[in-house]
């Protein structure tokens, strides 16, 4: 961006435009490829980072430059920019735009106009006056276009494009590291998976697989909760020789032995250091069921299967599973909050041989590994209604159908919300892979 090109041109719209677009393209950049984007701590750090280079820039403009960008930017013009911009939301209505870009063309343009707003304001404190913003524009609002050139809004989804390409890379690879034949190949999956025009990647992946994770958790819960109300085995009791460690806030390291492990489960749910599992009542029961079920193979499968399933695009089928590499490093951390709320945090790490696309296998880097993490929440007063609720009257096989017979698209997600409301356990989840290929 050039202040002596603005000033010049200060009556058209289209050259302060074009220096905003500059100027936010160059930031990006500029954030991208020194990393700073990977440390910055929310907007207030971003704010301060663009007004710093914004000083260092104006430190190479005399000062009739200066003055001159300001006029620009106070100029009717520049107001009617701002306005243009707070309604671009419409500006490519009606055109051969893919959809990912014509959801983020209004955000990029209010984006613009922040920064307008910046822009200015730290011009005013360079210049050493009063900082001011603007006037208002008091008119229709005008399109981009009456700006004198046709195909202004292209600016805005190019930038849209640019920035959303920039986010795609930077959340796959927060997620892939390395530079593998196979690390490249899961590249790959995630780009299938967010296709040529992402929006919004980042919350594209985490969503997704959190939803997946979720709905695989409140399966294998509802049914290890029915084998508990009913007295059949259970996955906790199975679990309890698997090599993961597990530990109660307030109790200790849970014991490998099921009859102890449950007695501690009752001594957490209830605080009561001489409790024990036969003395509990339902209510209490029902909680320390509800936990214990989470304890288990289940949290694993939730989190593992629920990745593979996450990048197929229909997510139905596990596009993407490691194998191999001997058992996983596992733990569970459980701790209750000052409102009685309960938190199961999950960790695990393995190392893969082998990675398989479908059925396509990958050959791992000898030091690969696979690190997962799961958190699930419930509530003080989730736990409440799940200690009222008889267990022994779900009924599985309509879950069933849907998974394992019917395979609609989205099946897991399709299938949680075919659990009936009484029965469907309402916890929040956060799910994380990281892949070191």
């Amino acid at each position: 961006m050039y202040a002596r090109d603005v000033r010049k041109f200060r009556s058209k719209g289209l050259a302060i435009h074009k220096a905003v677009v500059q100027f936010v393209g160059n930031i990006d950049r500029a954030g991208r490829e020194s990393g700073v984007n990977g440390v910055l701590d929310g907007a207030d750090e971003a704010t301060l980072c663009r007004e710093f280079l914004l000083r260092r820039m104006f430190d190479g403009f005399s000062r009739t430059d200066l003055e001159g960008l300001r006029a620009a930017l106070h100029s009717p013009n520049g107001t009617r920019l701002l306005a243009a911009y707070a309604d671009a939301r419409n500006l490519v209505a009606g055109r051969d735009i893919p959809d990912g870009v014509r959801n983020t063309v209004g955000s990029t343009a209010s984006m613009l106009r922040l920064q307008l707003f910046e822009l200015n304001a730290t011009l005013c404190r360079h210049l050493g006056i009063e900082e001011d913003v603007p006037a208002p524009f008091d008119g229709p609002v005008p399109r981009l276009s009456a700006f004198g050139a046709a195909g202004l809004d292209d600016d805005l989804v190019r930038l849209a494009r640019e920035r959303n390409a920039a986010a795609a890379r930077e959340a796959v690879d927060s997620r892939v590291r390395g530079n593998s034949p196979a690390a490249e190949r899961l590249r790959g999956v995630f780009a299938a998976k967010l296709g040529p025009e992402p929006a919004d990647p980042e919350s594209t992946i985490r969503d997704d697989m959190q939803s997946v994770a979720r709905s695989i958790l409140t399966r294998s819960v509802l049914i290890d909760m029915k084998n508990f109300a009913t007295g059949r085995p259970t996955q906790f009791d199975r679990d309890r020789g698997r090599q993961f460690k597990a530990t109660l806030a307030g109790v200790g390291e849970l014991s490998t032995d099921p009859a102890v492990a449950r007695d501690q489960f009752a001594k957490f749910v209830t605080k009561n250091p001489a409790a024990t599992y036969s003395s509990l009542d339902a209510r209490s029961r029902n909680k320390a069921h509800l936990v214990m079920a989470i304890v288990s193979q289940g949290a694993h499968d939730a989190v593992f299967h629920g990745f593979g399933v996450s990048l197929d695009p229909q997510m139905s089928e596990s596009a993407v599973s490691f194998t191999g590499g001997g058992a996983a490093e596992r733990s569970f951390a459980i701790e209750m909050d000052e409102n009685g709320g309960i938190n199961v945090r999950f960790n695990s790490r393995q190392k893969p041989d082998m990675m398989l696309v479908g059925l396509e296998p990958v050959q791992c880097s000898p030091n690969s590994s696979v690190t997962m993490g799961l958190n699930v929440y419930f509530d003080a007063q989730e736990l409440d209604r799940i200690g009222n609720v008889d267990f022994a009257a779900y009924d599985d096989e309509p879950i069933r159908q849907i998974i394992d017979v019917q395979h609609p698209a989205n099946r897991f997600r399709v299938a949680r919300f075919a659990i009936p409301d009484a029965f469907r356990v309402r916890m929040e989840v956060g799910a994380r892979v990281v892949a070191e290929l």
